[in-house]
């Protein structure tokens, strides 16, 4: 072996040595100068990105020595382009090399695993794959993100222990009002104004046993200052429900308006609390149009709720209302449009508004929900419509006046003569036909009968039974009983004896 290359061999394990930490505290490193290999960098202790509290190893300046001088005079390390070149001719049995964490670095960290670790650099040995040697005491397999450790290819969740309550209110304030920024005071559900999100997680916490991630969130009312109105024991049992007095004082609830104003002849002024300086500045200038929220509060419009509170709208309270929300009547059901032509949860909360119901569903036309029904669709869906207002107002195309006679009126097959089989729900049925399998959504599998009909009825032209003709709810007439309740799925007591006429 030449001495180049024996010199050459000898700075190669001296690197490798290095890079995974071995050799001590007080070892000269060599210097490797500048290189566009991104893992060659990160075989030096990971340092994570420097934050305001991040987490460093220690300082460890290093004097680099002379570059010695090989046997031949030249420069040991440097190697030719000839040696170079046939480096891939060459084994070498190195031995692992041990890479454990200094433990001598206190700075503990919760990793990703819930376990605690003395340093991130430990956290990233025992999680984190070491990509560029396999070395000893590094037994983590995750690919991570070198330059990101709290990232979402990182490896620590926190710069402290596990258990440690860790908040920043920048987090708080993006998770609440998807801003980085501090948000300022906040008012919770009891009443109590907060400098800031973390202080009001941390007095859960210390007085109401809350762990470090309970959704404490549920307990916040609304950003900003509480509004201290004055007590009222004859109102303390009415729920919560602020209105705005023509005093510009919010009060807890209309009977707590009339019953202990801050003067006489105090009158209310709108629904919810009162926007302005105390709360929601912000939604100020909007206009007012009380709504009610899926808390079950009255605000003063959608802003408020919406980016004050944090909370959904779930429905608009119609012109002059002077009823707080009727969350006695519950904020979910079957949803109806309201004679205001206004969607409300359920039918209930409109006998609690005074309003009387439109139609079913969400308000979609400004039509009457009764009269000379029809029968329409948009070429796919038909259905039965409360008038031809309705078609005219969502484009669609009538099919015949009055209700529709079955659920797929646009199928006129009248005679089971031309049946196909479909798949549907995990079911074989047998169709009348293929309009009427397409209308069901069903998957097309042959025409003709399916096989365990013609196991239960026996075939078309020559079935089990005697004929016996029976008129279907699809209005198709059937040879007899068997086929529309064997092979269509329907009940005996659905069919009406004889032709469909």
């Amino acid at each position: 072996m030449s001495g180049r290359f024996a010199s050459m061999l000898v700075s190669l394990l001296v690197f490798g040595f290095f890079a995974c930490g071995g050799g001590g505290k007080n070892v000269n490193r060599p210097d490797l100068g500048p290189t566009e290999d991104a893992d060659v960098m990160e075989s030096a202790p990971d340092q994570g990105v420097v934050e305001d509290d991040a987490v460093l190893p220690d300082d460890r300046s290093v004097q680099h020595d002379e570059v010695s001088k090989g046997d031949d005079g030249g420069e040991e390390g440097v190697v030719d382009a000839e040696l170079d070149t046939n480096l891939d001719k060459f084994e070498f049995d190195v031995p692992p090399l041990e890479c454990p964490c200094d433990e001598s670095i206190e700075q503990w960290v919760c990793g990703i695993d819930g376990k605690d670790y003395k340093n991130d650099q430990c956290a990233k040995c025992a999680i984190c794959k070491q990509d560029l040697f396999k070395c000893n005491g590094c037994t983590g397999d995750k690919e991570c993100d070198p330059t990101d450790p709290m990232g979402p290819n990182g490896w620590i969740k926190q710069k402290a222990k596990c258990e440690e309550c860790i908040c920043r209110e920048e987090d708080e304030c993006e998770f609440m009002l998807h801003v980085r920024a501090r948000c300022g005071p906040v008012c919770d559900i009891n009443n109590q104004t907060f400098q800031t999100l973390c202080d009001m997680q941390k007095w859960y916490i210390e007085n109401q046993g809350y762990a470090c991630d309970h959704e404490y969130q549920e307990n916040f009312y609304y950003f900003g200052e509480c509004v201290v109105t004055p007590p009222c024991p004859q109102c303390e049992n009415s729920p919560k429900d602020p209105v705005c007095g023509s005093d510009n004082v919010t009060y807890p609830s209309l009977c707590a308006l009339f019953a202990c104003p801050t003067m006489q002849g105090v009158t209310p002024q709108y629904l919810g609390a009162c926007l302005g300086e105390n709360f929601c500045q912000q939604c100020a200038t909007e206009a007012v149009e009380p709504v009610c929220a899926n808390d079950g509060v009255t605000y003063a419009n959608a802003c408020a709720a919406t980016q004050c509170a944090r909370k959904e709208v779930v429905y608009v309270y119609p012109p002059d209302s002077t009823t707080p929300c009727c969350a006695s009547a519950g904020i979910t059901g079957n949803k109806v449009c309201g004679s205001d032509f206004k969607t409300y949860p359920n039918e209930e909360t409109l006998t609690c508004l005074g309003l009387q119901k439109k139609y079913d569903g969400e308000c979609i036309c400004d039509c009457p929900g009764t009269g000379d029904q029809v029968c329409a669709g948009d070429g796919n869906v038909y259905k039965t419509y409360p008038n031809d207002c309705w078609v005219t107002c969502l484009g669609l195309t009538l099919l015949y006046e009055g209700a529709c006679k079955t659920e797929c009126p646009q199928c006129k097959v009248t005679e089971f003569t031309n049946p196909a089989c479909g798949r549907i729900s995990g079911k074989y049925v047998t169709y009348p036909d293929r309009c009427w399998l397409d209308c069901k959504g069903a998957t097309f599998v042959k025409d003709g009968l399916c096989d365990d009909c013609v196991i239960s009825c026996g075939p078309l032209s020559n079935p089990y039974d005697t004929p016996n003709p029976m008129c279907g709810p699809d209005l198709v007439t059937y040879p007899n009983a068997c086929y529309p309740t064997k092979c269509r799925g329907f009940e005996e007591s659905q069919l009406n004896p004889g032709p469909c006429q």
